[in-house]
């Protein structure tokens, strides 16, 4: 969720902005070989601005020559615009305080020189760097008198933008209706004076405010147009957020074959594409979708899909760090004099230089470490998951029933209060076998077990206990108590419908109620469920009986 919610903040800072295709960035060169004055800090900061997303240490690059030729001629909205976007290039490599830092510098100069719409772009950054450090209240307020001034000026863009901002910190939040407001009042605005991205980026969060509010159907909805222009705008990464969007959606509606479909999508468009963000989003939301369903095997596979993914990001900025370090050494190296006391002093400072190399390298290897933890953690809880619970149905096995019967008669020893037991045996469950095949016994059980899950309160505990048998373990409840419980049980198994060549079939169970006695013996109290549903079965089926 962490990366989803942070890839709504990329878009949300920079959807003004159309990132320059290679070409465009060409002609900026050219011009740049031409020009002079004030001329060429404005194309400096043009390249720089073309770098968003594409490189960091570029970004950087370009903006902090425009920011030296700015100052060299007393050209202060040039040298303002050159230091946001270093603090734009920083925000890229999540060196926030760093970030912060120069887009406040730029700030002061905006303030001191009057230029009240380089002061509203640069209070939209401030803001999303707070956003990013989760200072929600300081984020908020910097957008708002951002959209304050915006809306003195009339910078509609700005104010589309802002608009979106604020409903994204209400997210944050977790005020998912406030958000929905921003994001319904942003749209129209994007629509008339923002990009491609503008609108995809609104769709978004218009989708997710619902989903977060509970609206499925309305986030399914919103995420059909997103599928459709993300596949016009032939923009991958927004393409394949949309896919894992969706097939979340859909998993929270309960339509877990369709979910799967998606974010399999998802995860196909990530790999070609080597988008490794849309990869690791994709495999975590697979990994929760397999493990509601009770597939804690495919689950278990998603997360080790996930590890893996991570700890090749890890590597890759291994790799970068190091390249980095190297080149700035050899640079140095280069500019000293070759002489005695010039030798001694490139010593040291390759010796400085591989310090840092190692101390990046073990920092990168902590994390890549911490990561397999984690992920060797999340493996041994699936696994002991899986131990117990029956992987047809999801619910608790014999062994887990058991183990928390244990518990109870331990505290019922303590406190005197009874637990209740439900004995639940489908009716007829052969036939369906027979008549139907194995594969409609199987959704009989799958059927029965949603019915119990749905009807039992949330501190009972249900087992399916053996072939068609279930089982409820009820803590401090009386075999009277438990009678509503399992009435309740029966009505939602009443209501299943499973149809077979155009004919429903109906399914009833039968039921044994039975409470613990003074000794608290699980045998006794199964015994005493399994005699009474036995008389259930022989008085006719489809009955309740304590």
């Amino acid at each position: 969720m962490r990366a989803i919610f942070r890839g709504m903040l990329f878009v949300c800072l920079f959807c003004a902005s159309i990132v320059l295709a290679d070409g465009a960035s060409d002609a900026l060169k050219a011009r740049l070989a031409r020009a002079t004055g004030r001329e060429r800090v404005d194309v400096l900061n043009e390249l720089s601005k073309a770098q968003w997303g594409v490189s960091s240490d570029e970004t950087i690059a370009w903006a902090s020559q425009a920011v030296t030729a700015a100052r060299s001629i007393d050209y202060p909205a040039g040298e303002a615009c050159g230091l946001r976007y270093e603090g734009v290039g920083y925000w890229y490599k999540d060196d926030y305080k760093k970030a912060l830092d120069f887009c406040l510098r730029a700030l002061a100069i905006y303030d001191r020189i009057g230029d009240r719409q380089g002061m509203t772009a640069c209070r939209s950054t401030i803001g999303t760097i707070y956003l990013n450090l989760d200072r929600f209240d300081e984020a908020l307020k910097t957008y708002q008198d951002a959209l304050a001034v915006a809306q003195q000026i009339g910078d509609q863009n700005r104010i589309g933008i802002l608009t979106m901002n604020i409903g994204t910190v209400y997210l944050g939040m977790k005020k998912p209706a406030d958000a929905l407001l921003e994001f319904e009042r942003a749209l129209p605005i994007v629509r008339k004076v923002g990009s491609k991205l503008d609108i995809l980026t609104c769709l978004g969060n218009i989708a997710g405010a619902h989903r977060r509010l509970g609206h499925l159907q309305e986030a399914l909805d919103i995420n059909k147009q997103i599928l459709d222009l993300a596949a016009k705008s032939d923009s991958k990464v927004r393409l394949a957020d949309a896919m894992t969007d969706t097939g979340q959606i859909l998993g929270e509606m309960g339509r877990p074959s369709e979910a799967v479909t998606w974010v399999q999508k998802a995860i196909d468009l990530a790999t070609k594409e080597d988008l490794k963000r849309n990869l690791t989003d994709a495999e975590q939301v697979m990994t929760a979708i397999q493990e509601k369903q009770g597939d804690y095997r495919s689950a278990l596979a998603h997360q080790k899909r996930y590890a893996e993914v991570r700890n090749a990001v890890v590597t890759d900025e291994n790799t970068r760090a190091m390249a980095e370090l190297q080149v700035k050494y050899e640079s140095e190296k280069k500019e000293r004099q070759i002489q005695t006391q010039t030798l001694q002093i490139q010593r040291q400072q390759a010796t400085r230089n591989l310090l840092i190399a190692l101390a990046a390298l073990a920092v990168v290897l902590l994390i890549a470490t911490y990561g397999l933890y984690h992920a060797k953690k999340r493996e041994n809880q699936l696994l002991e998951r899986l131990s117990r619970t029956d992987p047809l149905t999801g619910l608790a096995n014999r062994r887990a029933l058991l183990e928390a019967a244990a518990r109870e008669s331990q505290r019922m020893q303590r406190d005197g209060r009874p637990y209740a037991l439900i004995l639940a045996d489908v009716d007829h469950f052969k036939k369906f076998n027979d008549t139907h095949g194995h594969d409609t016994g199987d959704q009989v059980l799958i059927e029965v077990a949603r019915a119990f899950r749905a009807a039992v309160r949330e501190v009972d505990l249900v087992a399916r206990w053996g072939g068609e048998e279930f089982l409820a373990l009820l803590p401090a409840t009386t075999a009277a108590e438990a009678m509503p419980i399992a009435e309740r049980v029966q009505e939602r198994i009443r209501a299943v419908e499973i149809w077979r060549n155009g004919t429903p079939i109906r399914i009833t169970a039968t039921f044994g109620v039975s409470s613990t006695g003074a000794d608290a013996d699980i045998d006794e109290c199964l015994k005493r469920a399994d005699l009474a549903l036995y008389r259930g079965k022989e008085a006719g089926r489809d009955r309740i009986v304590a």
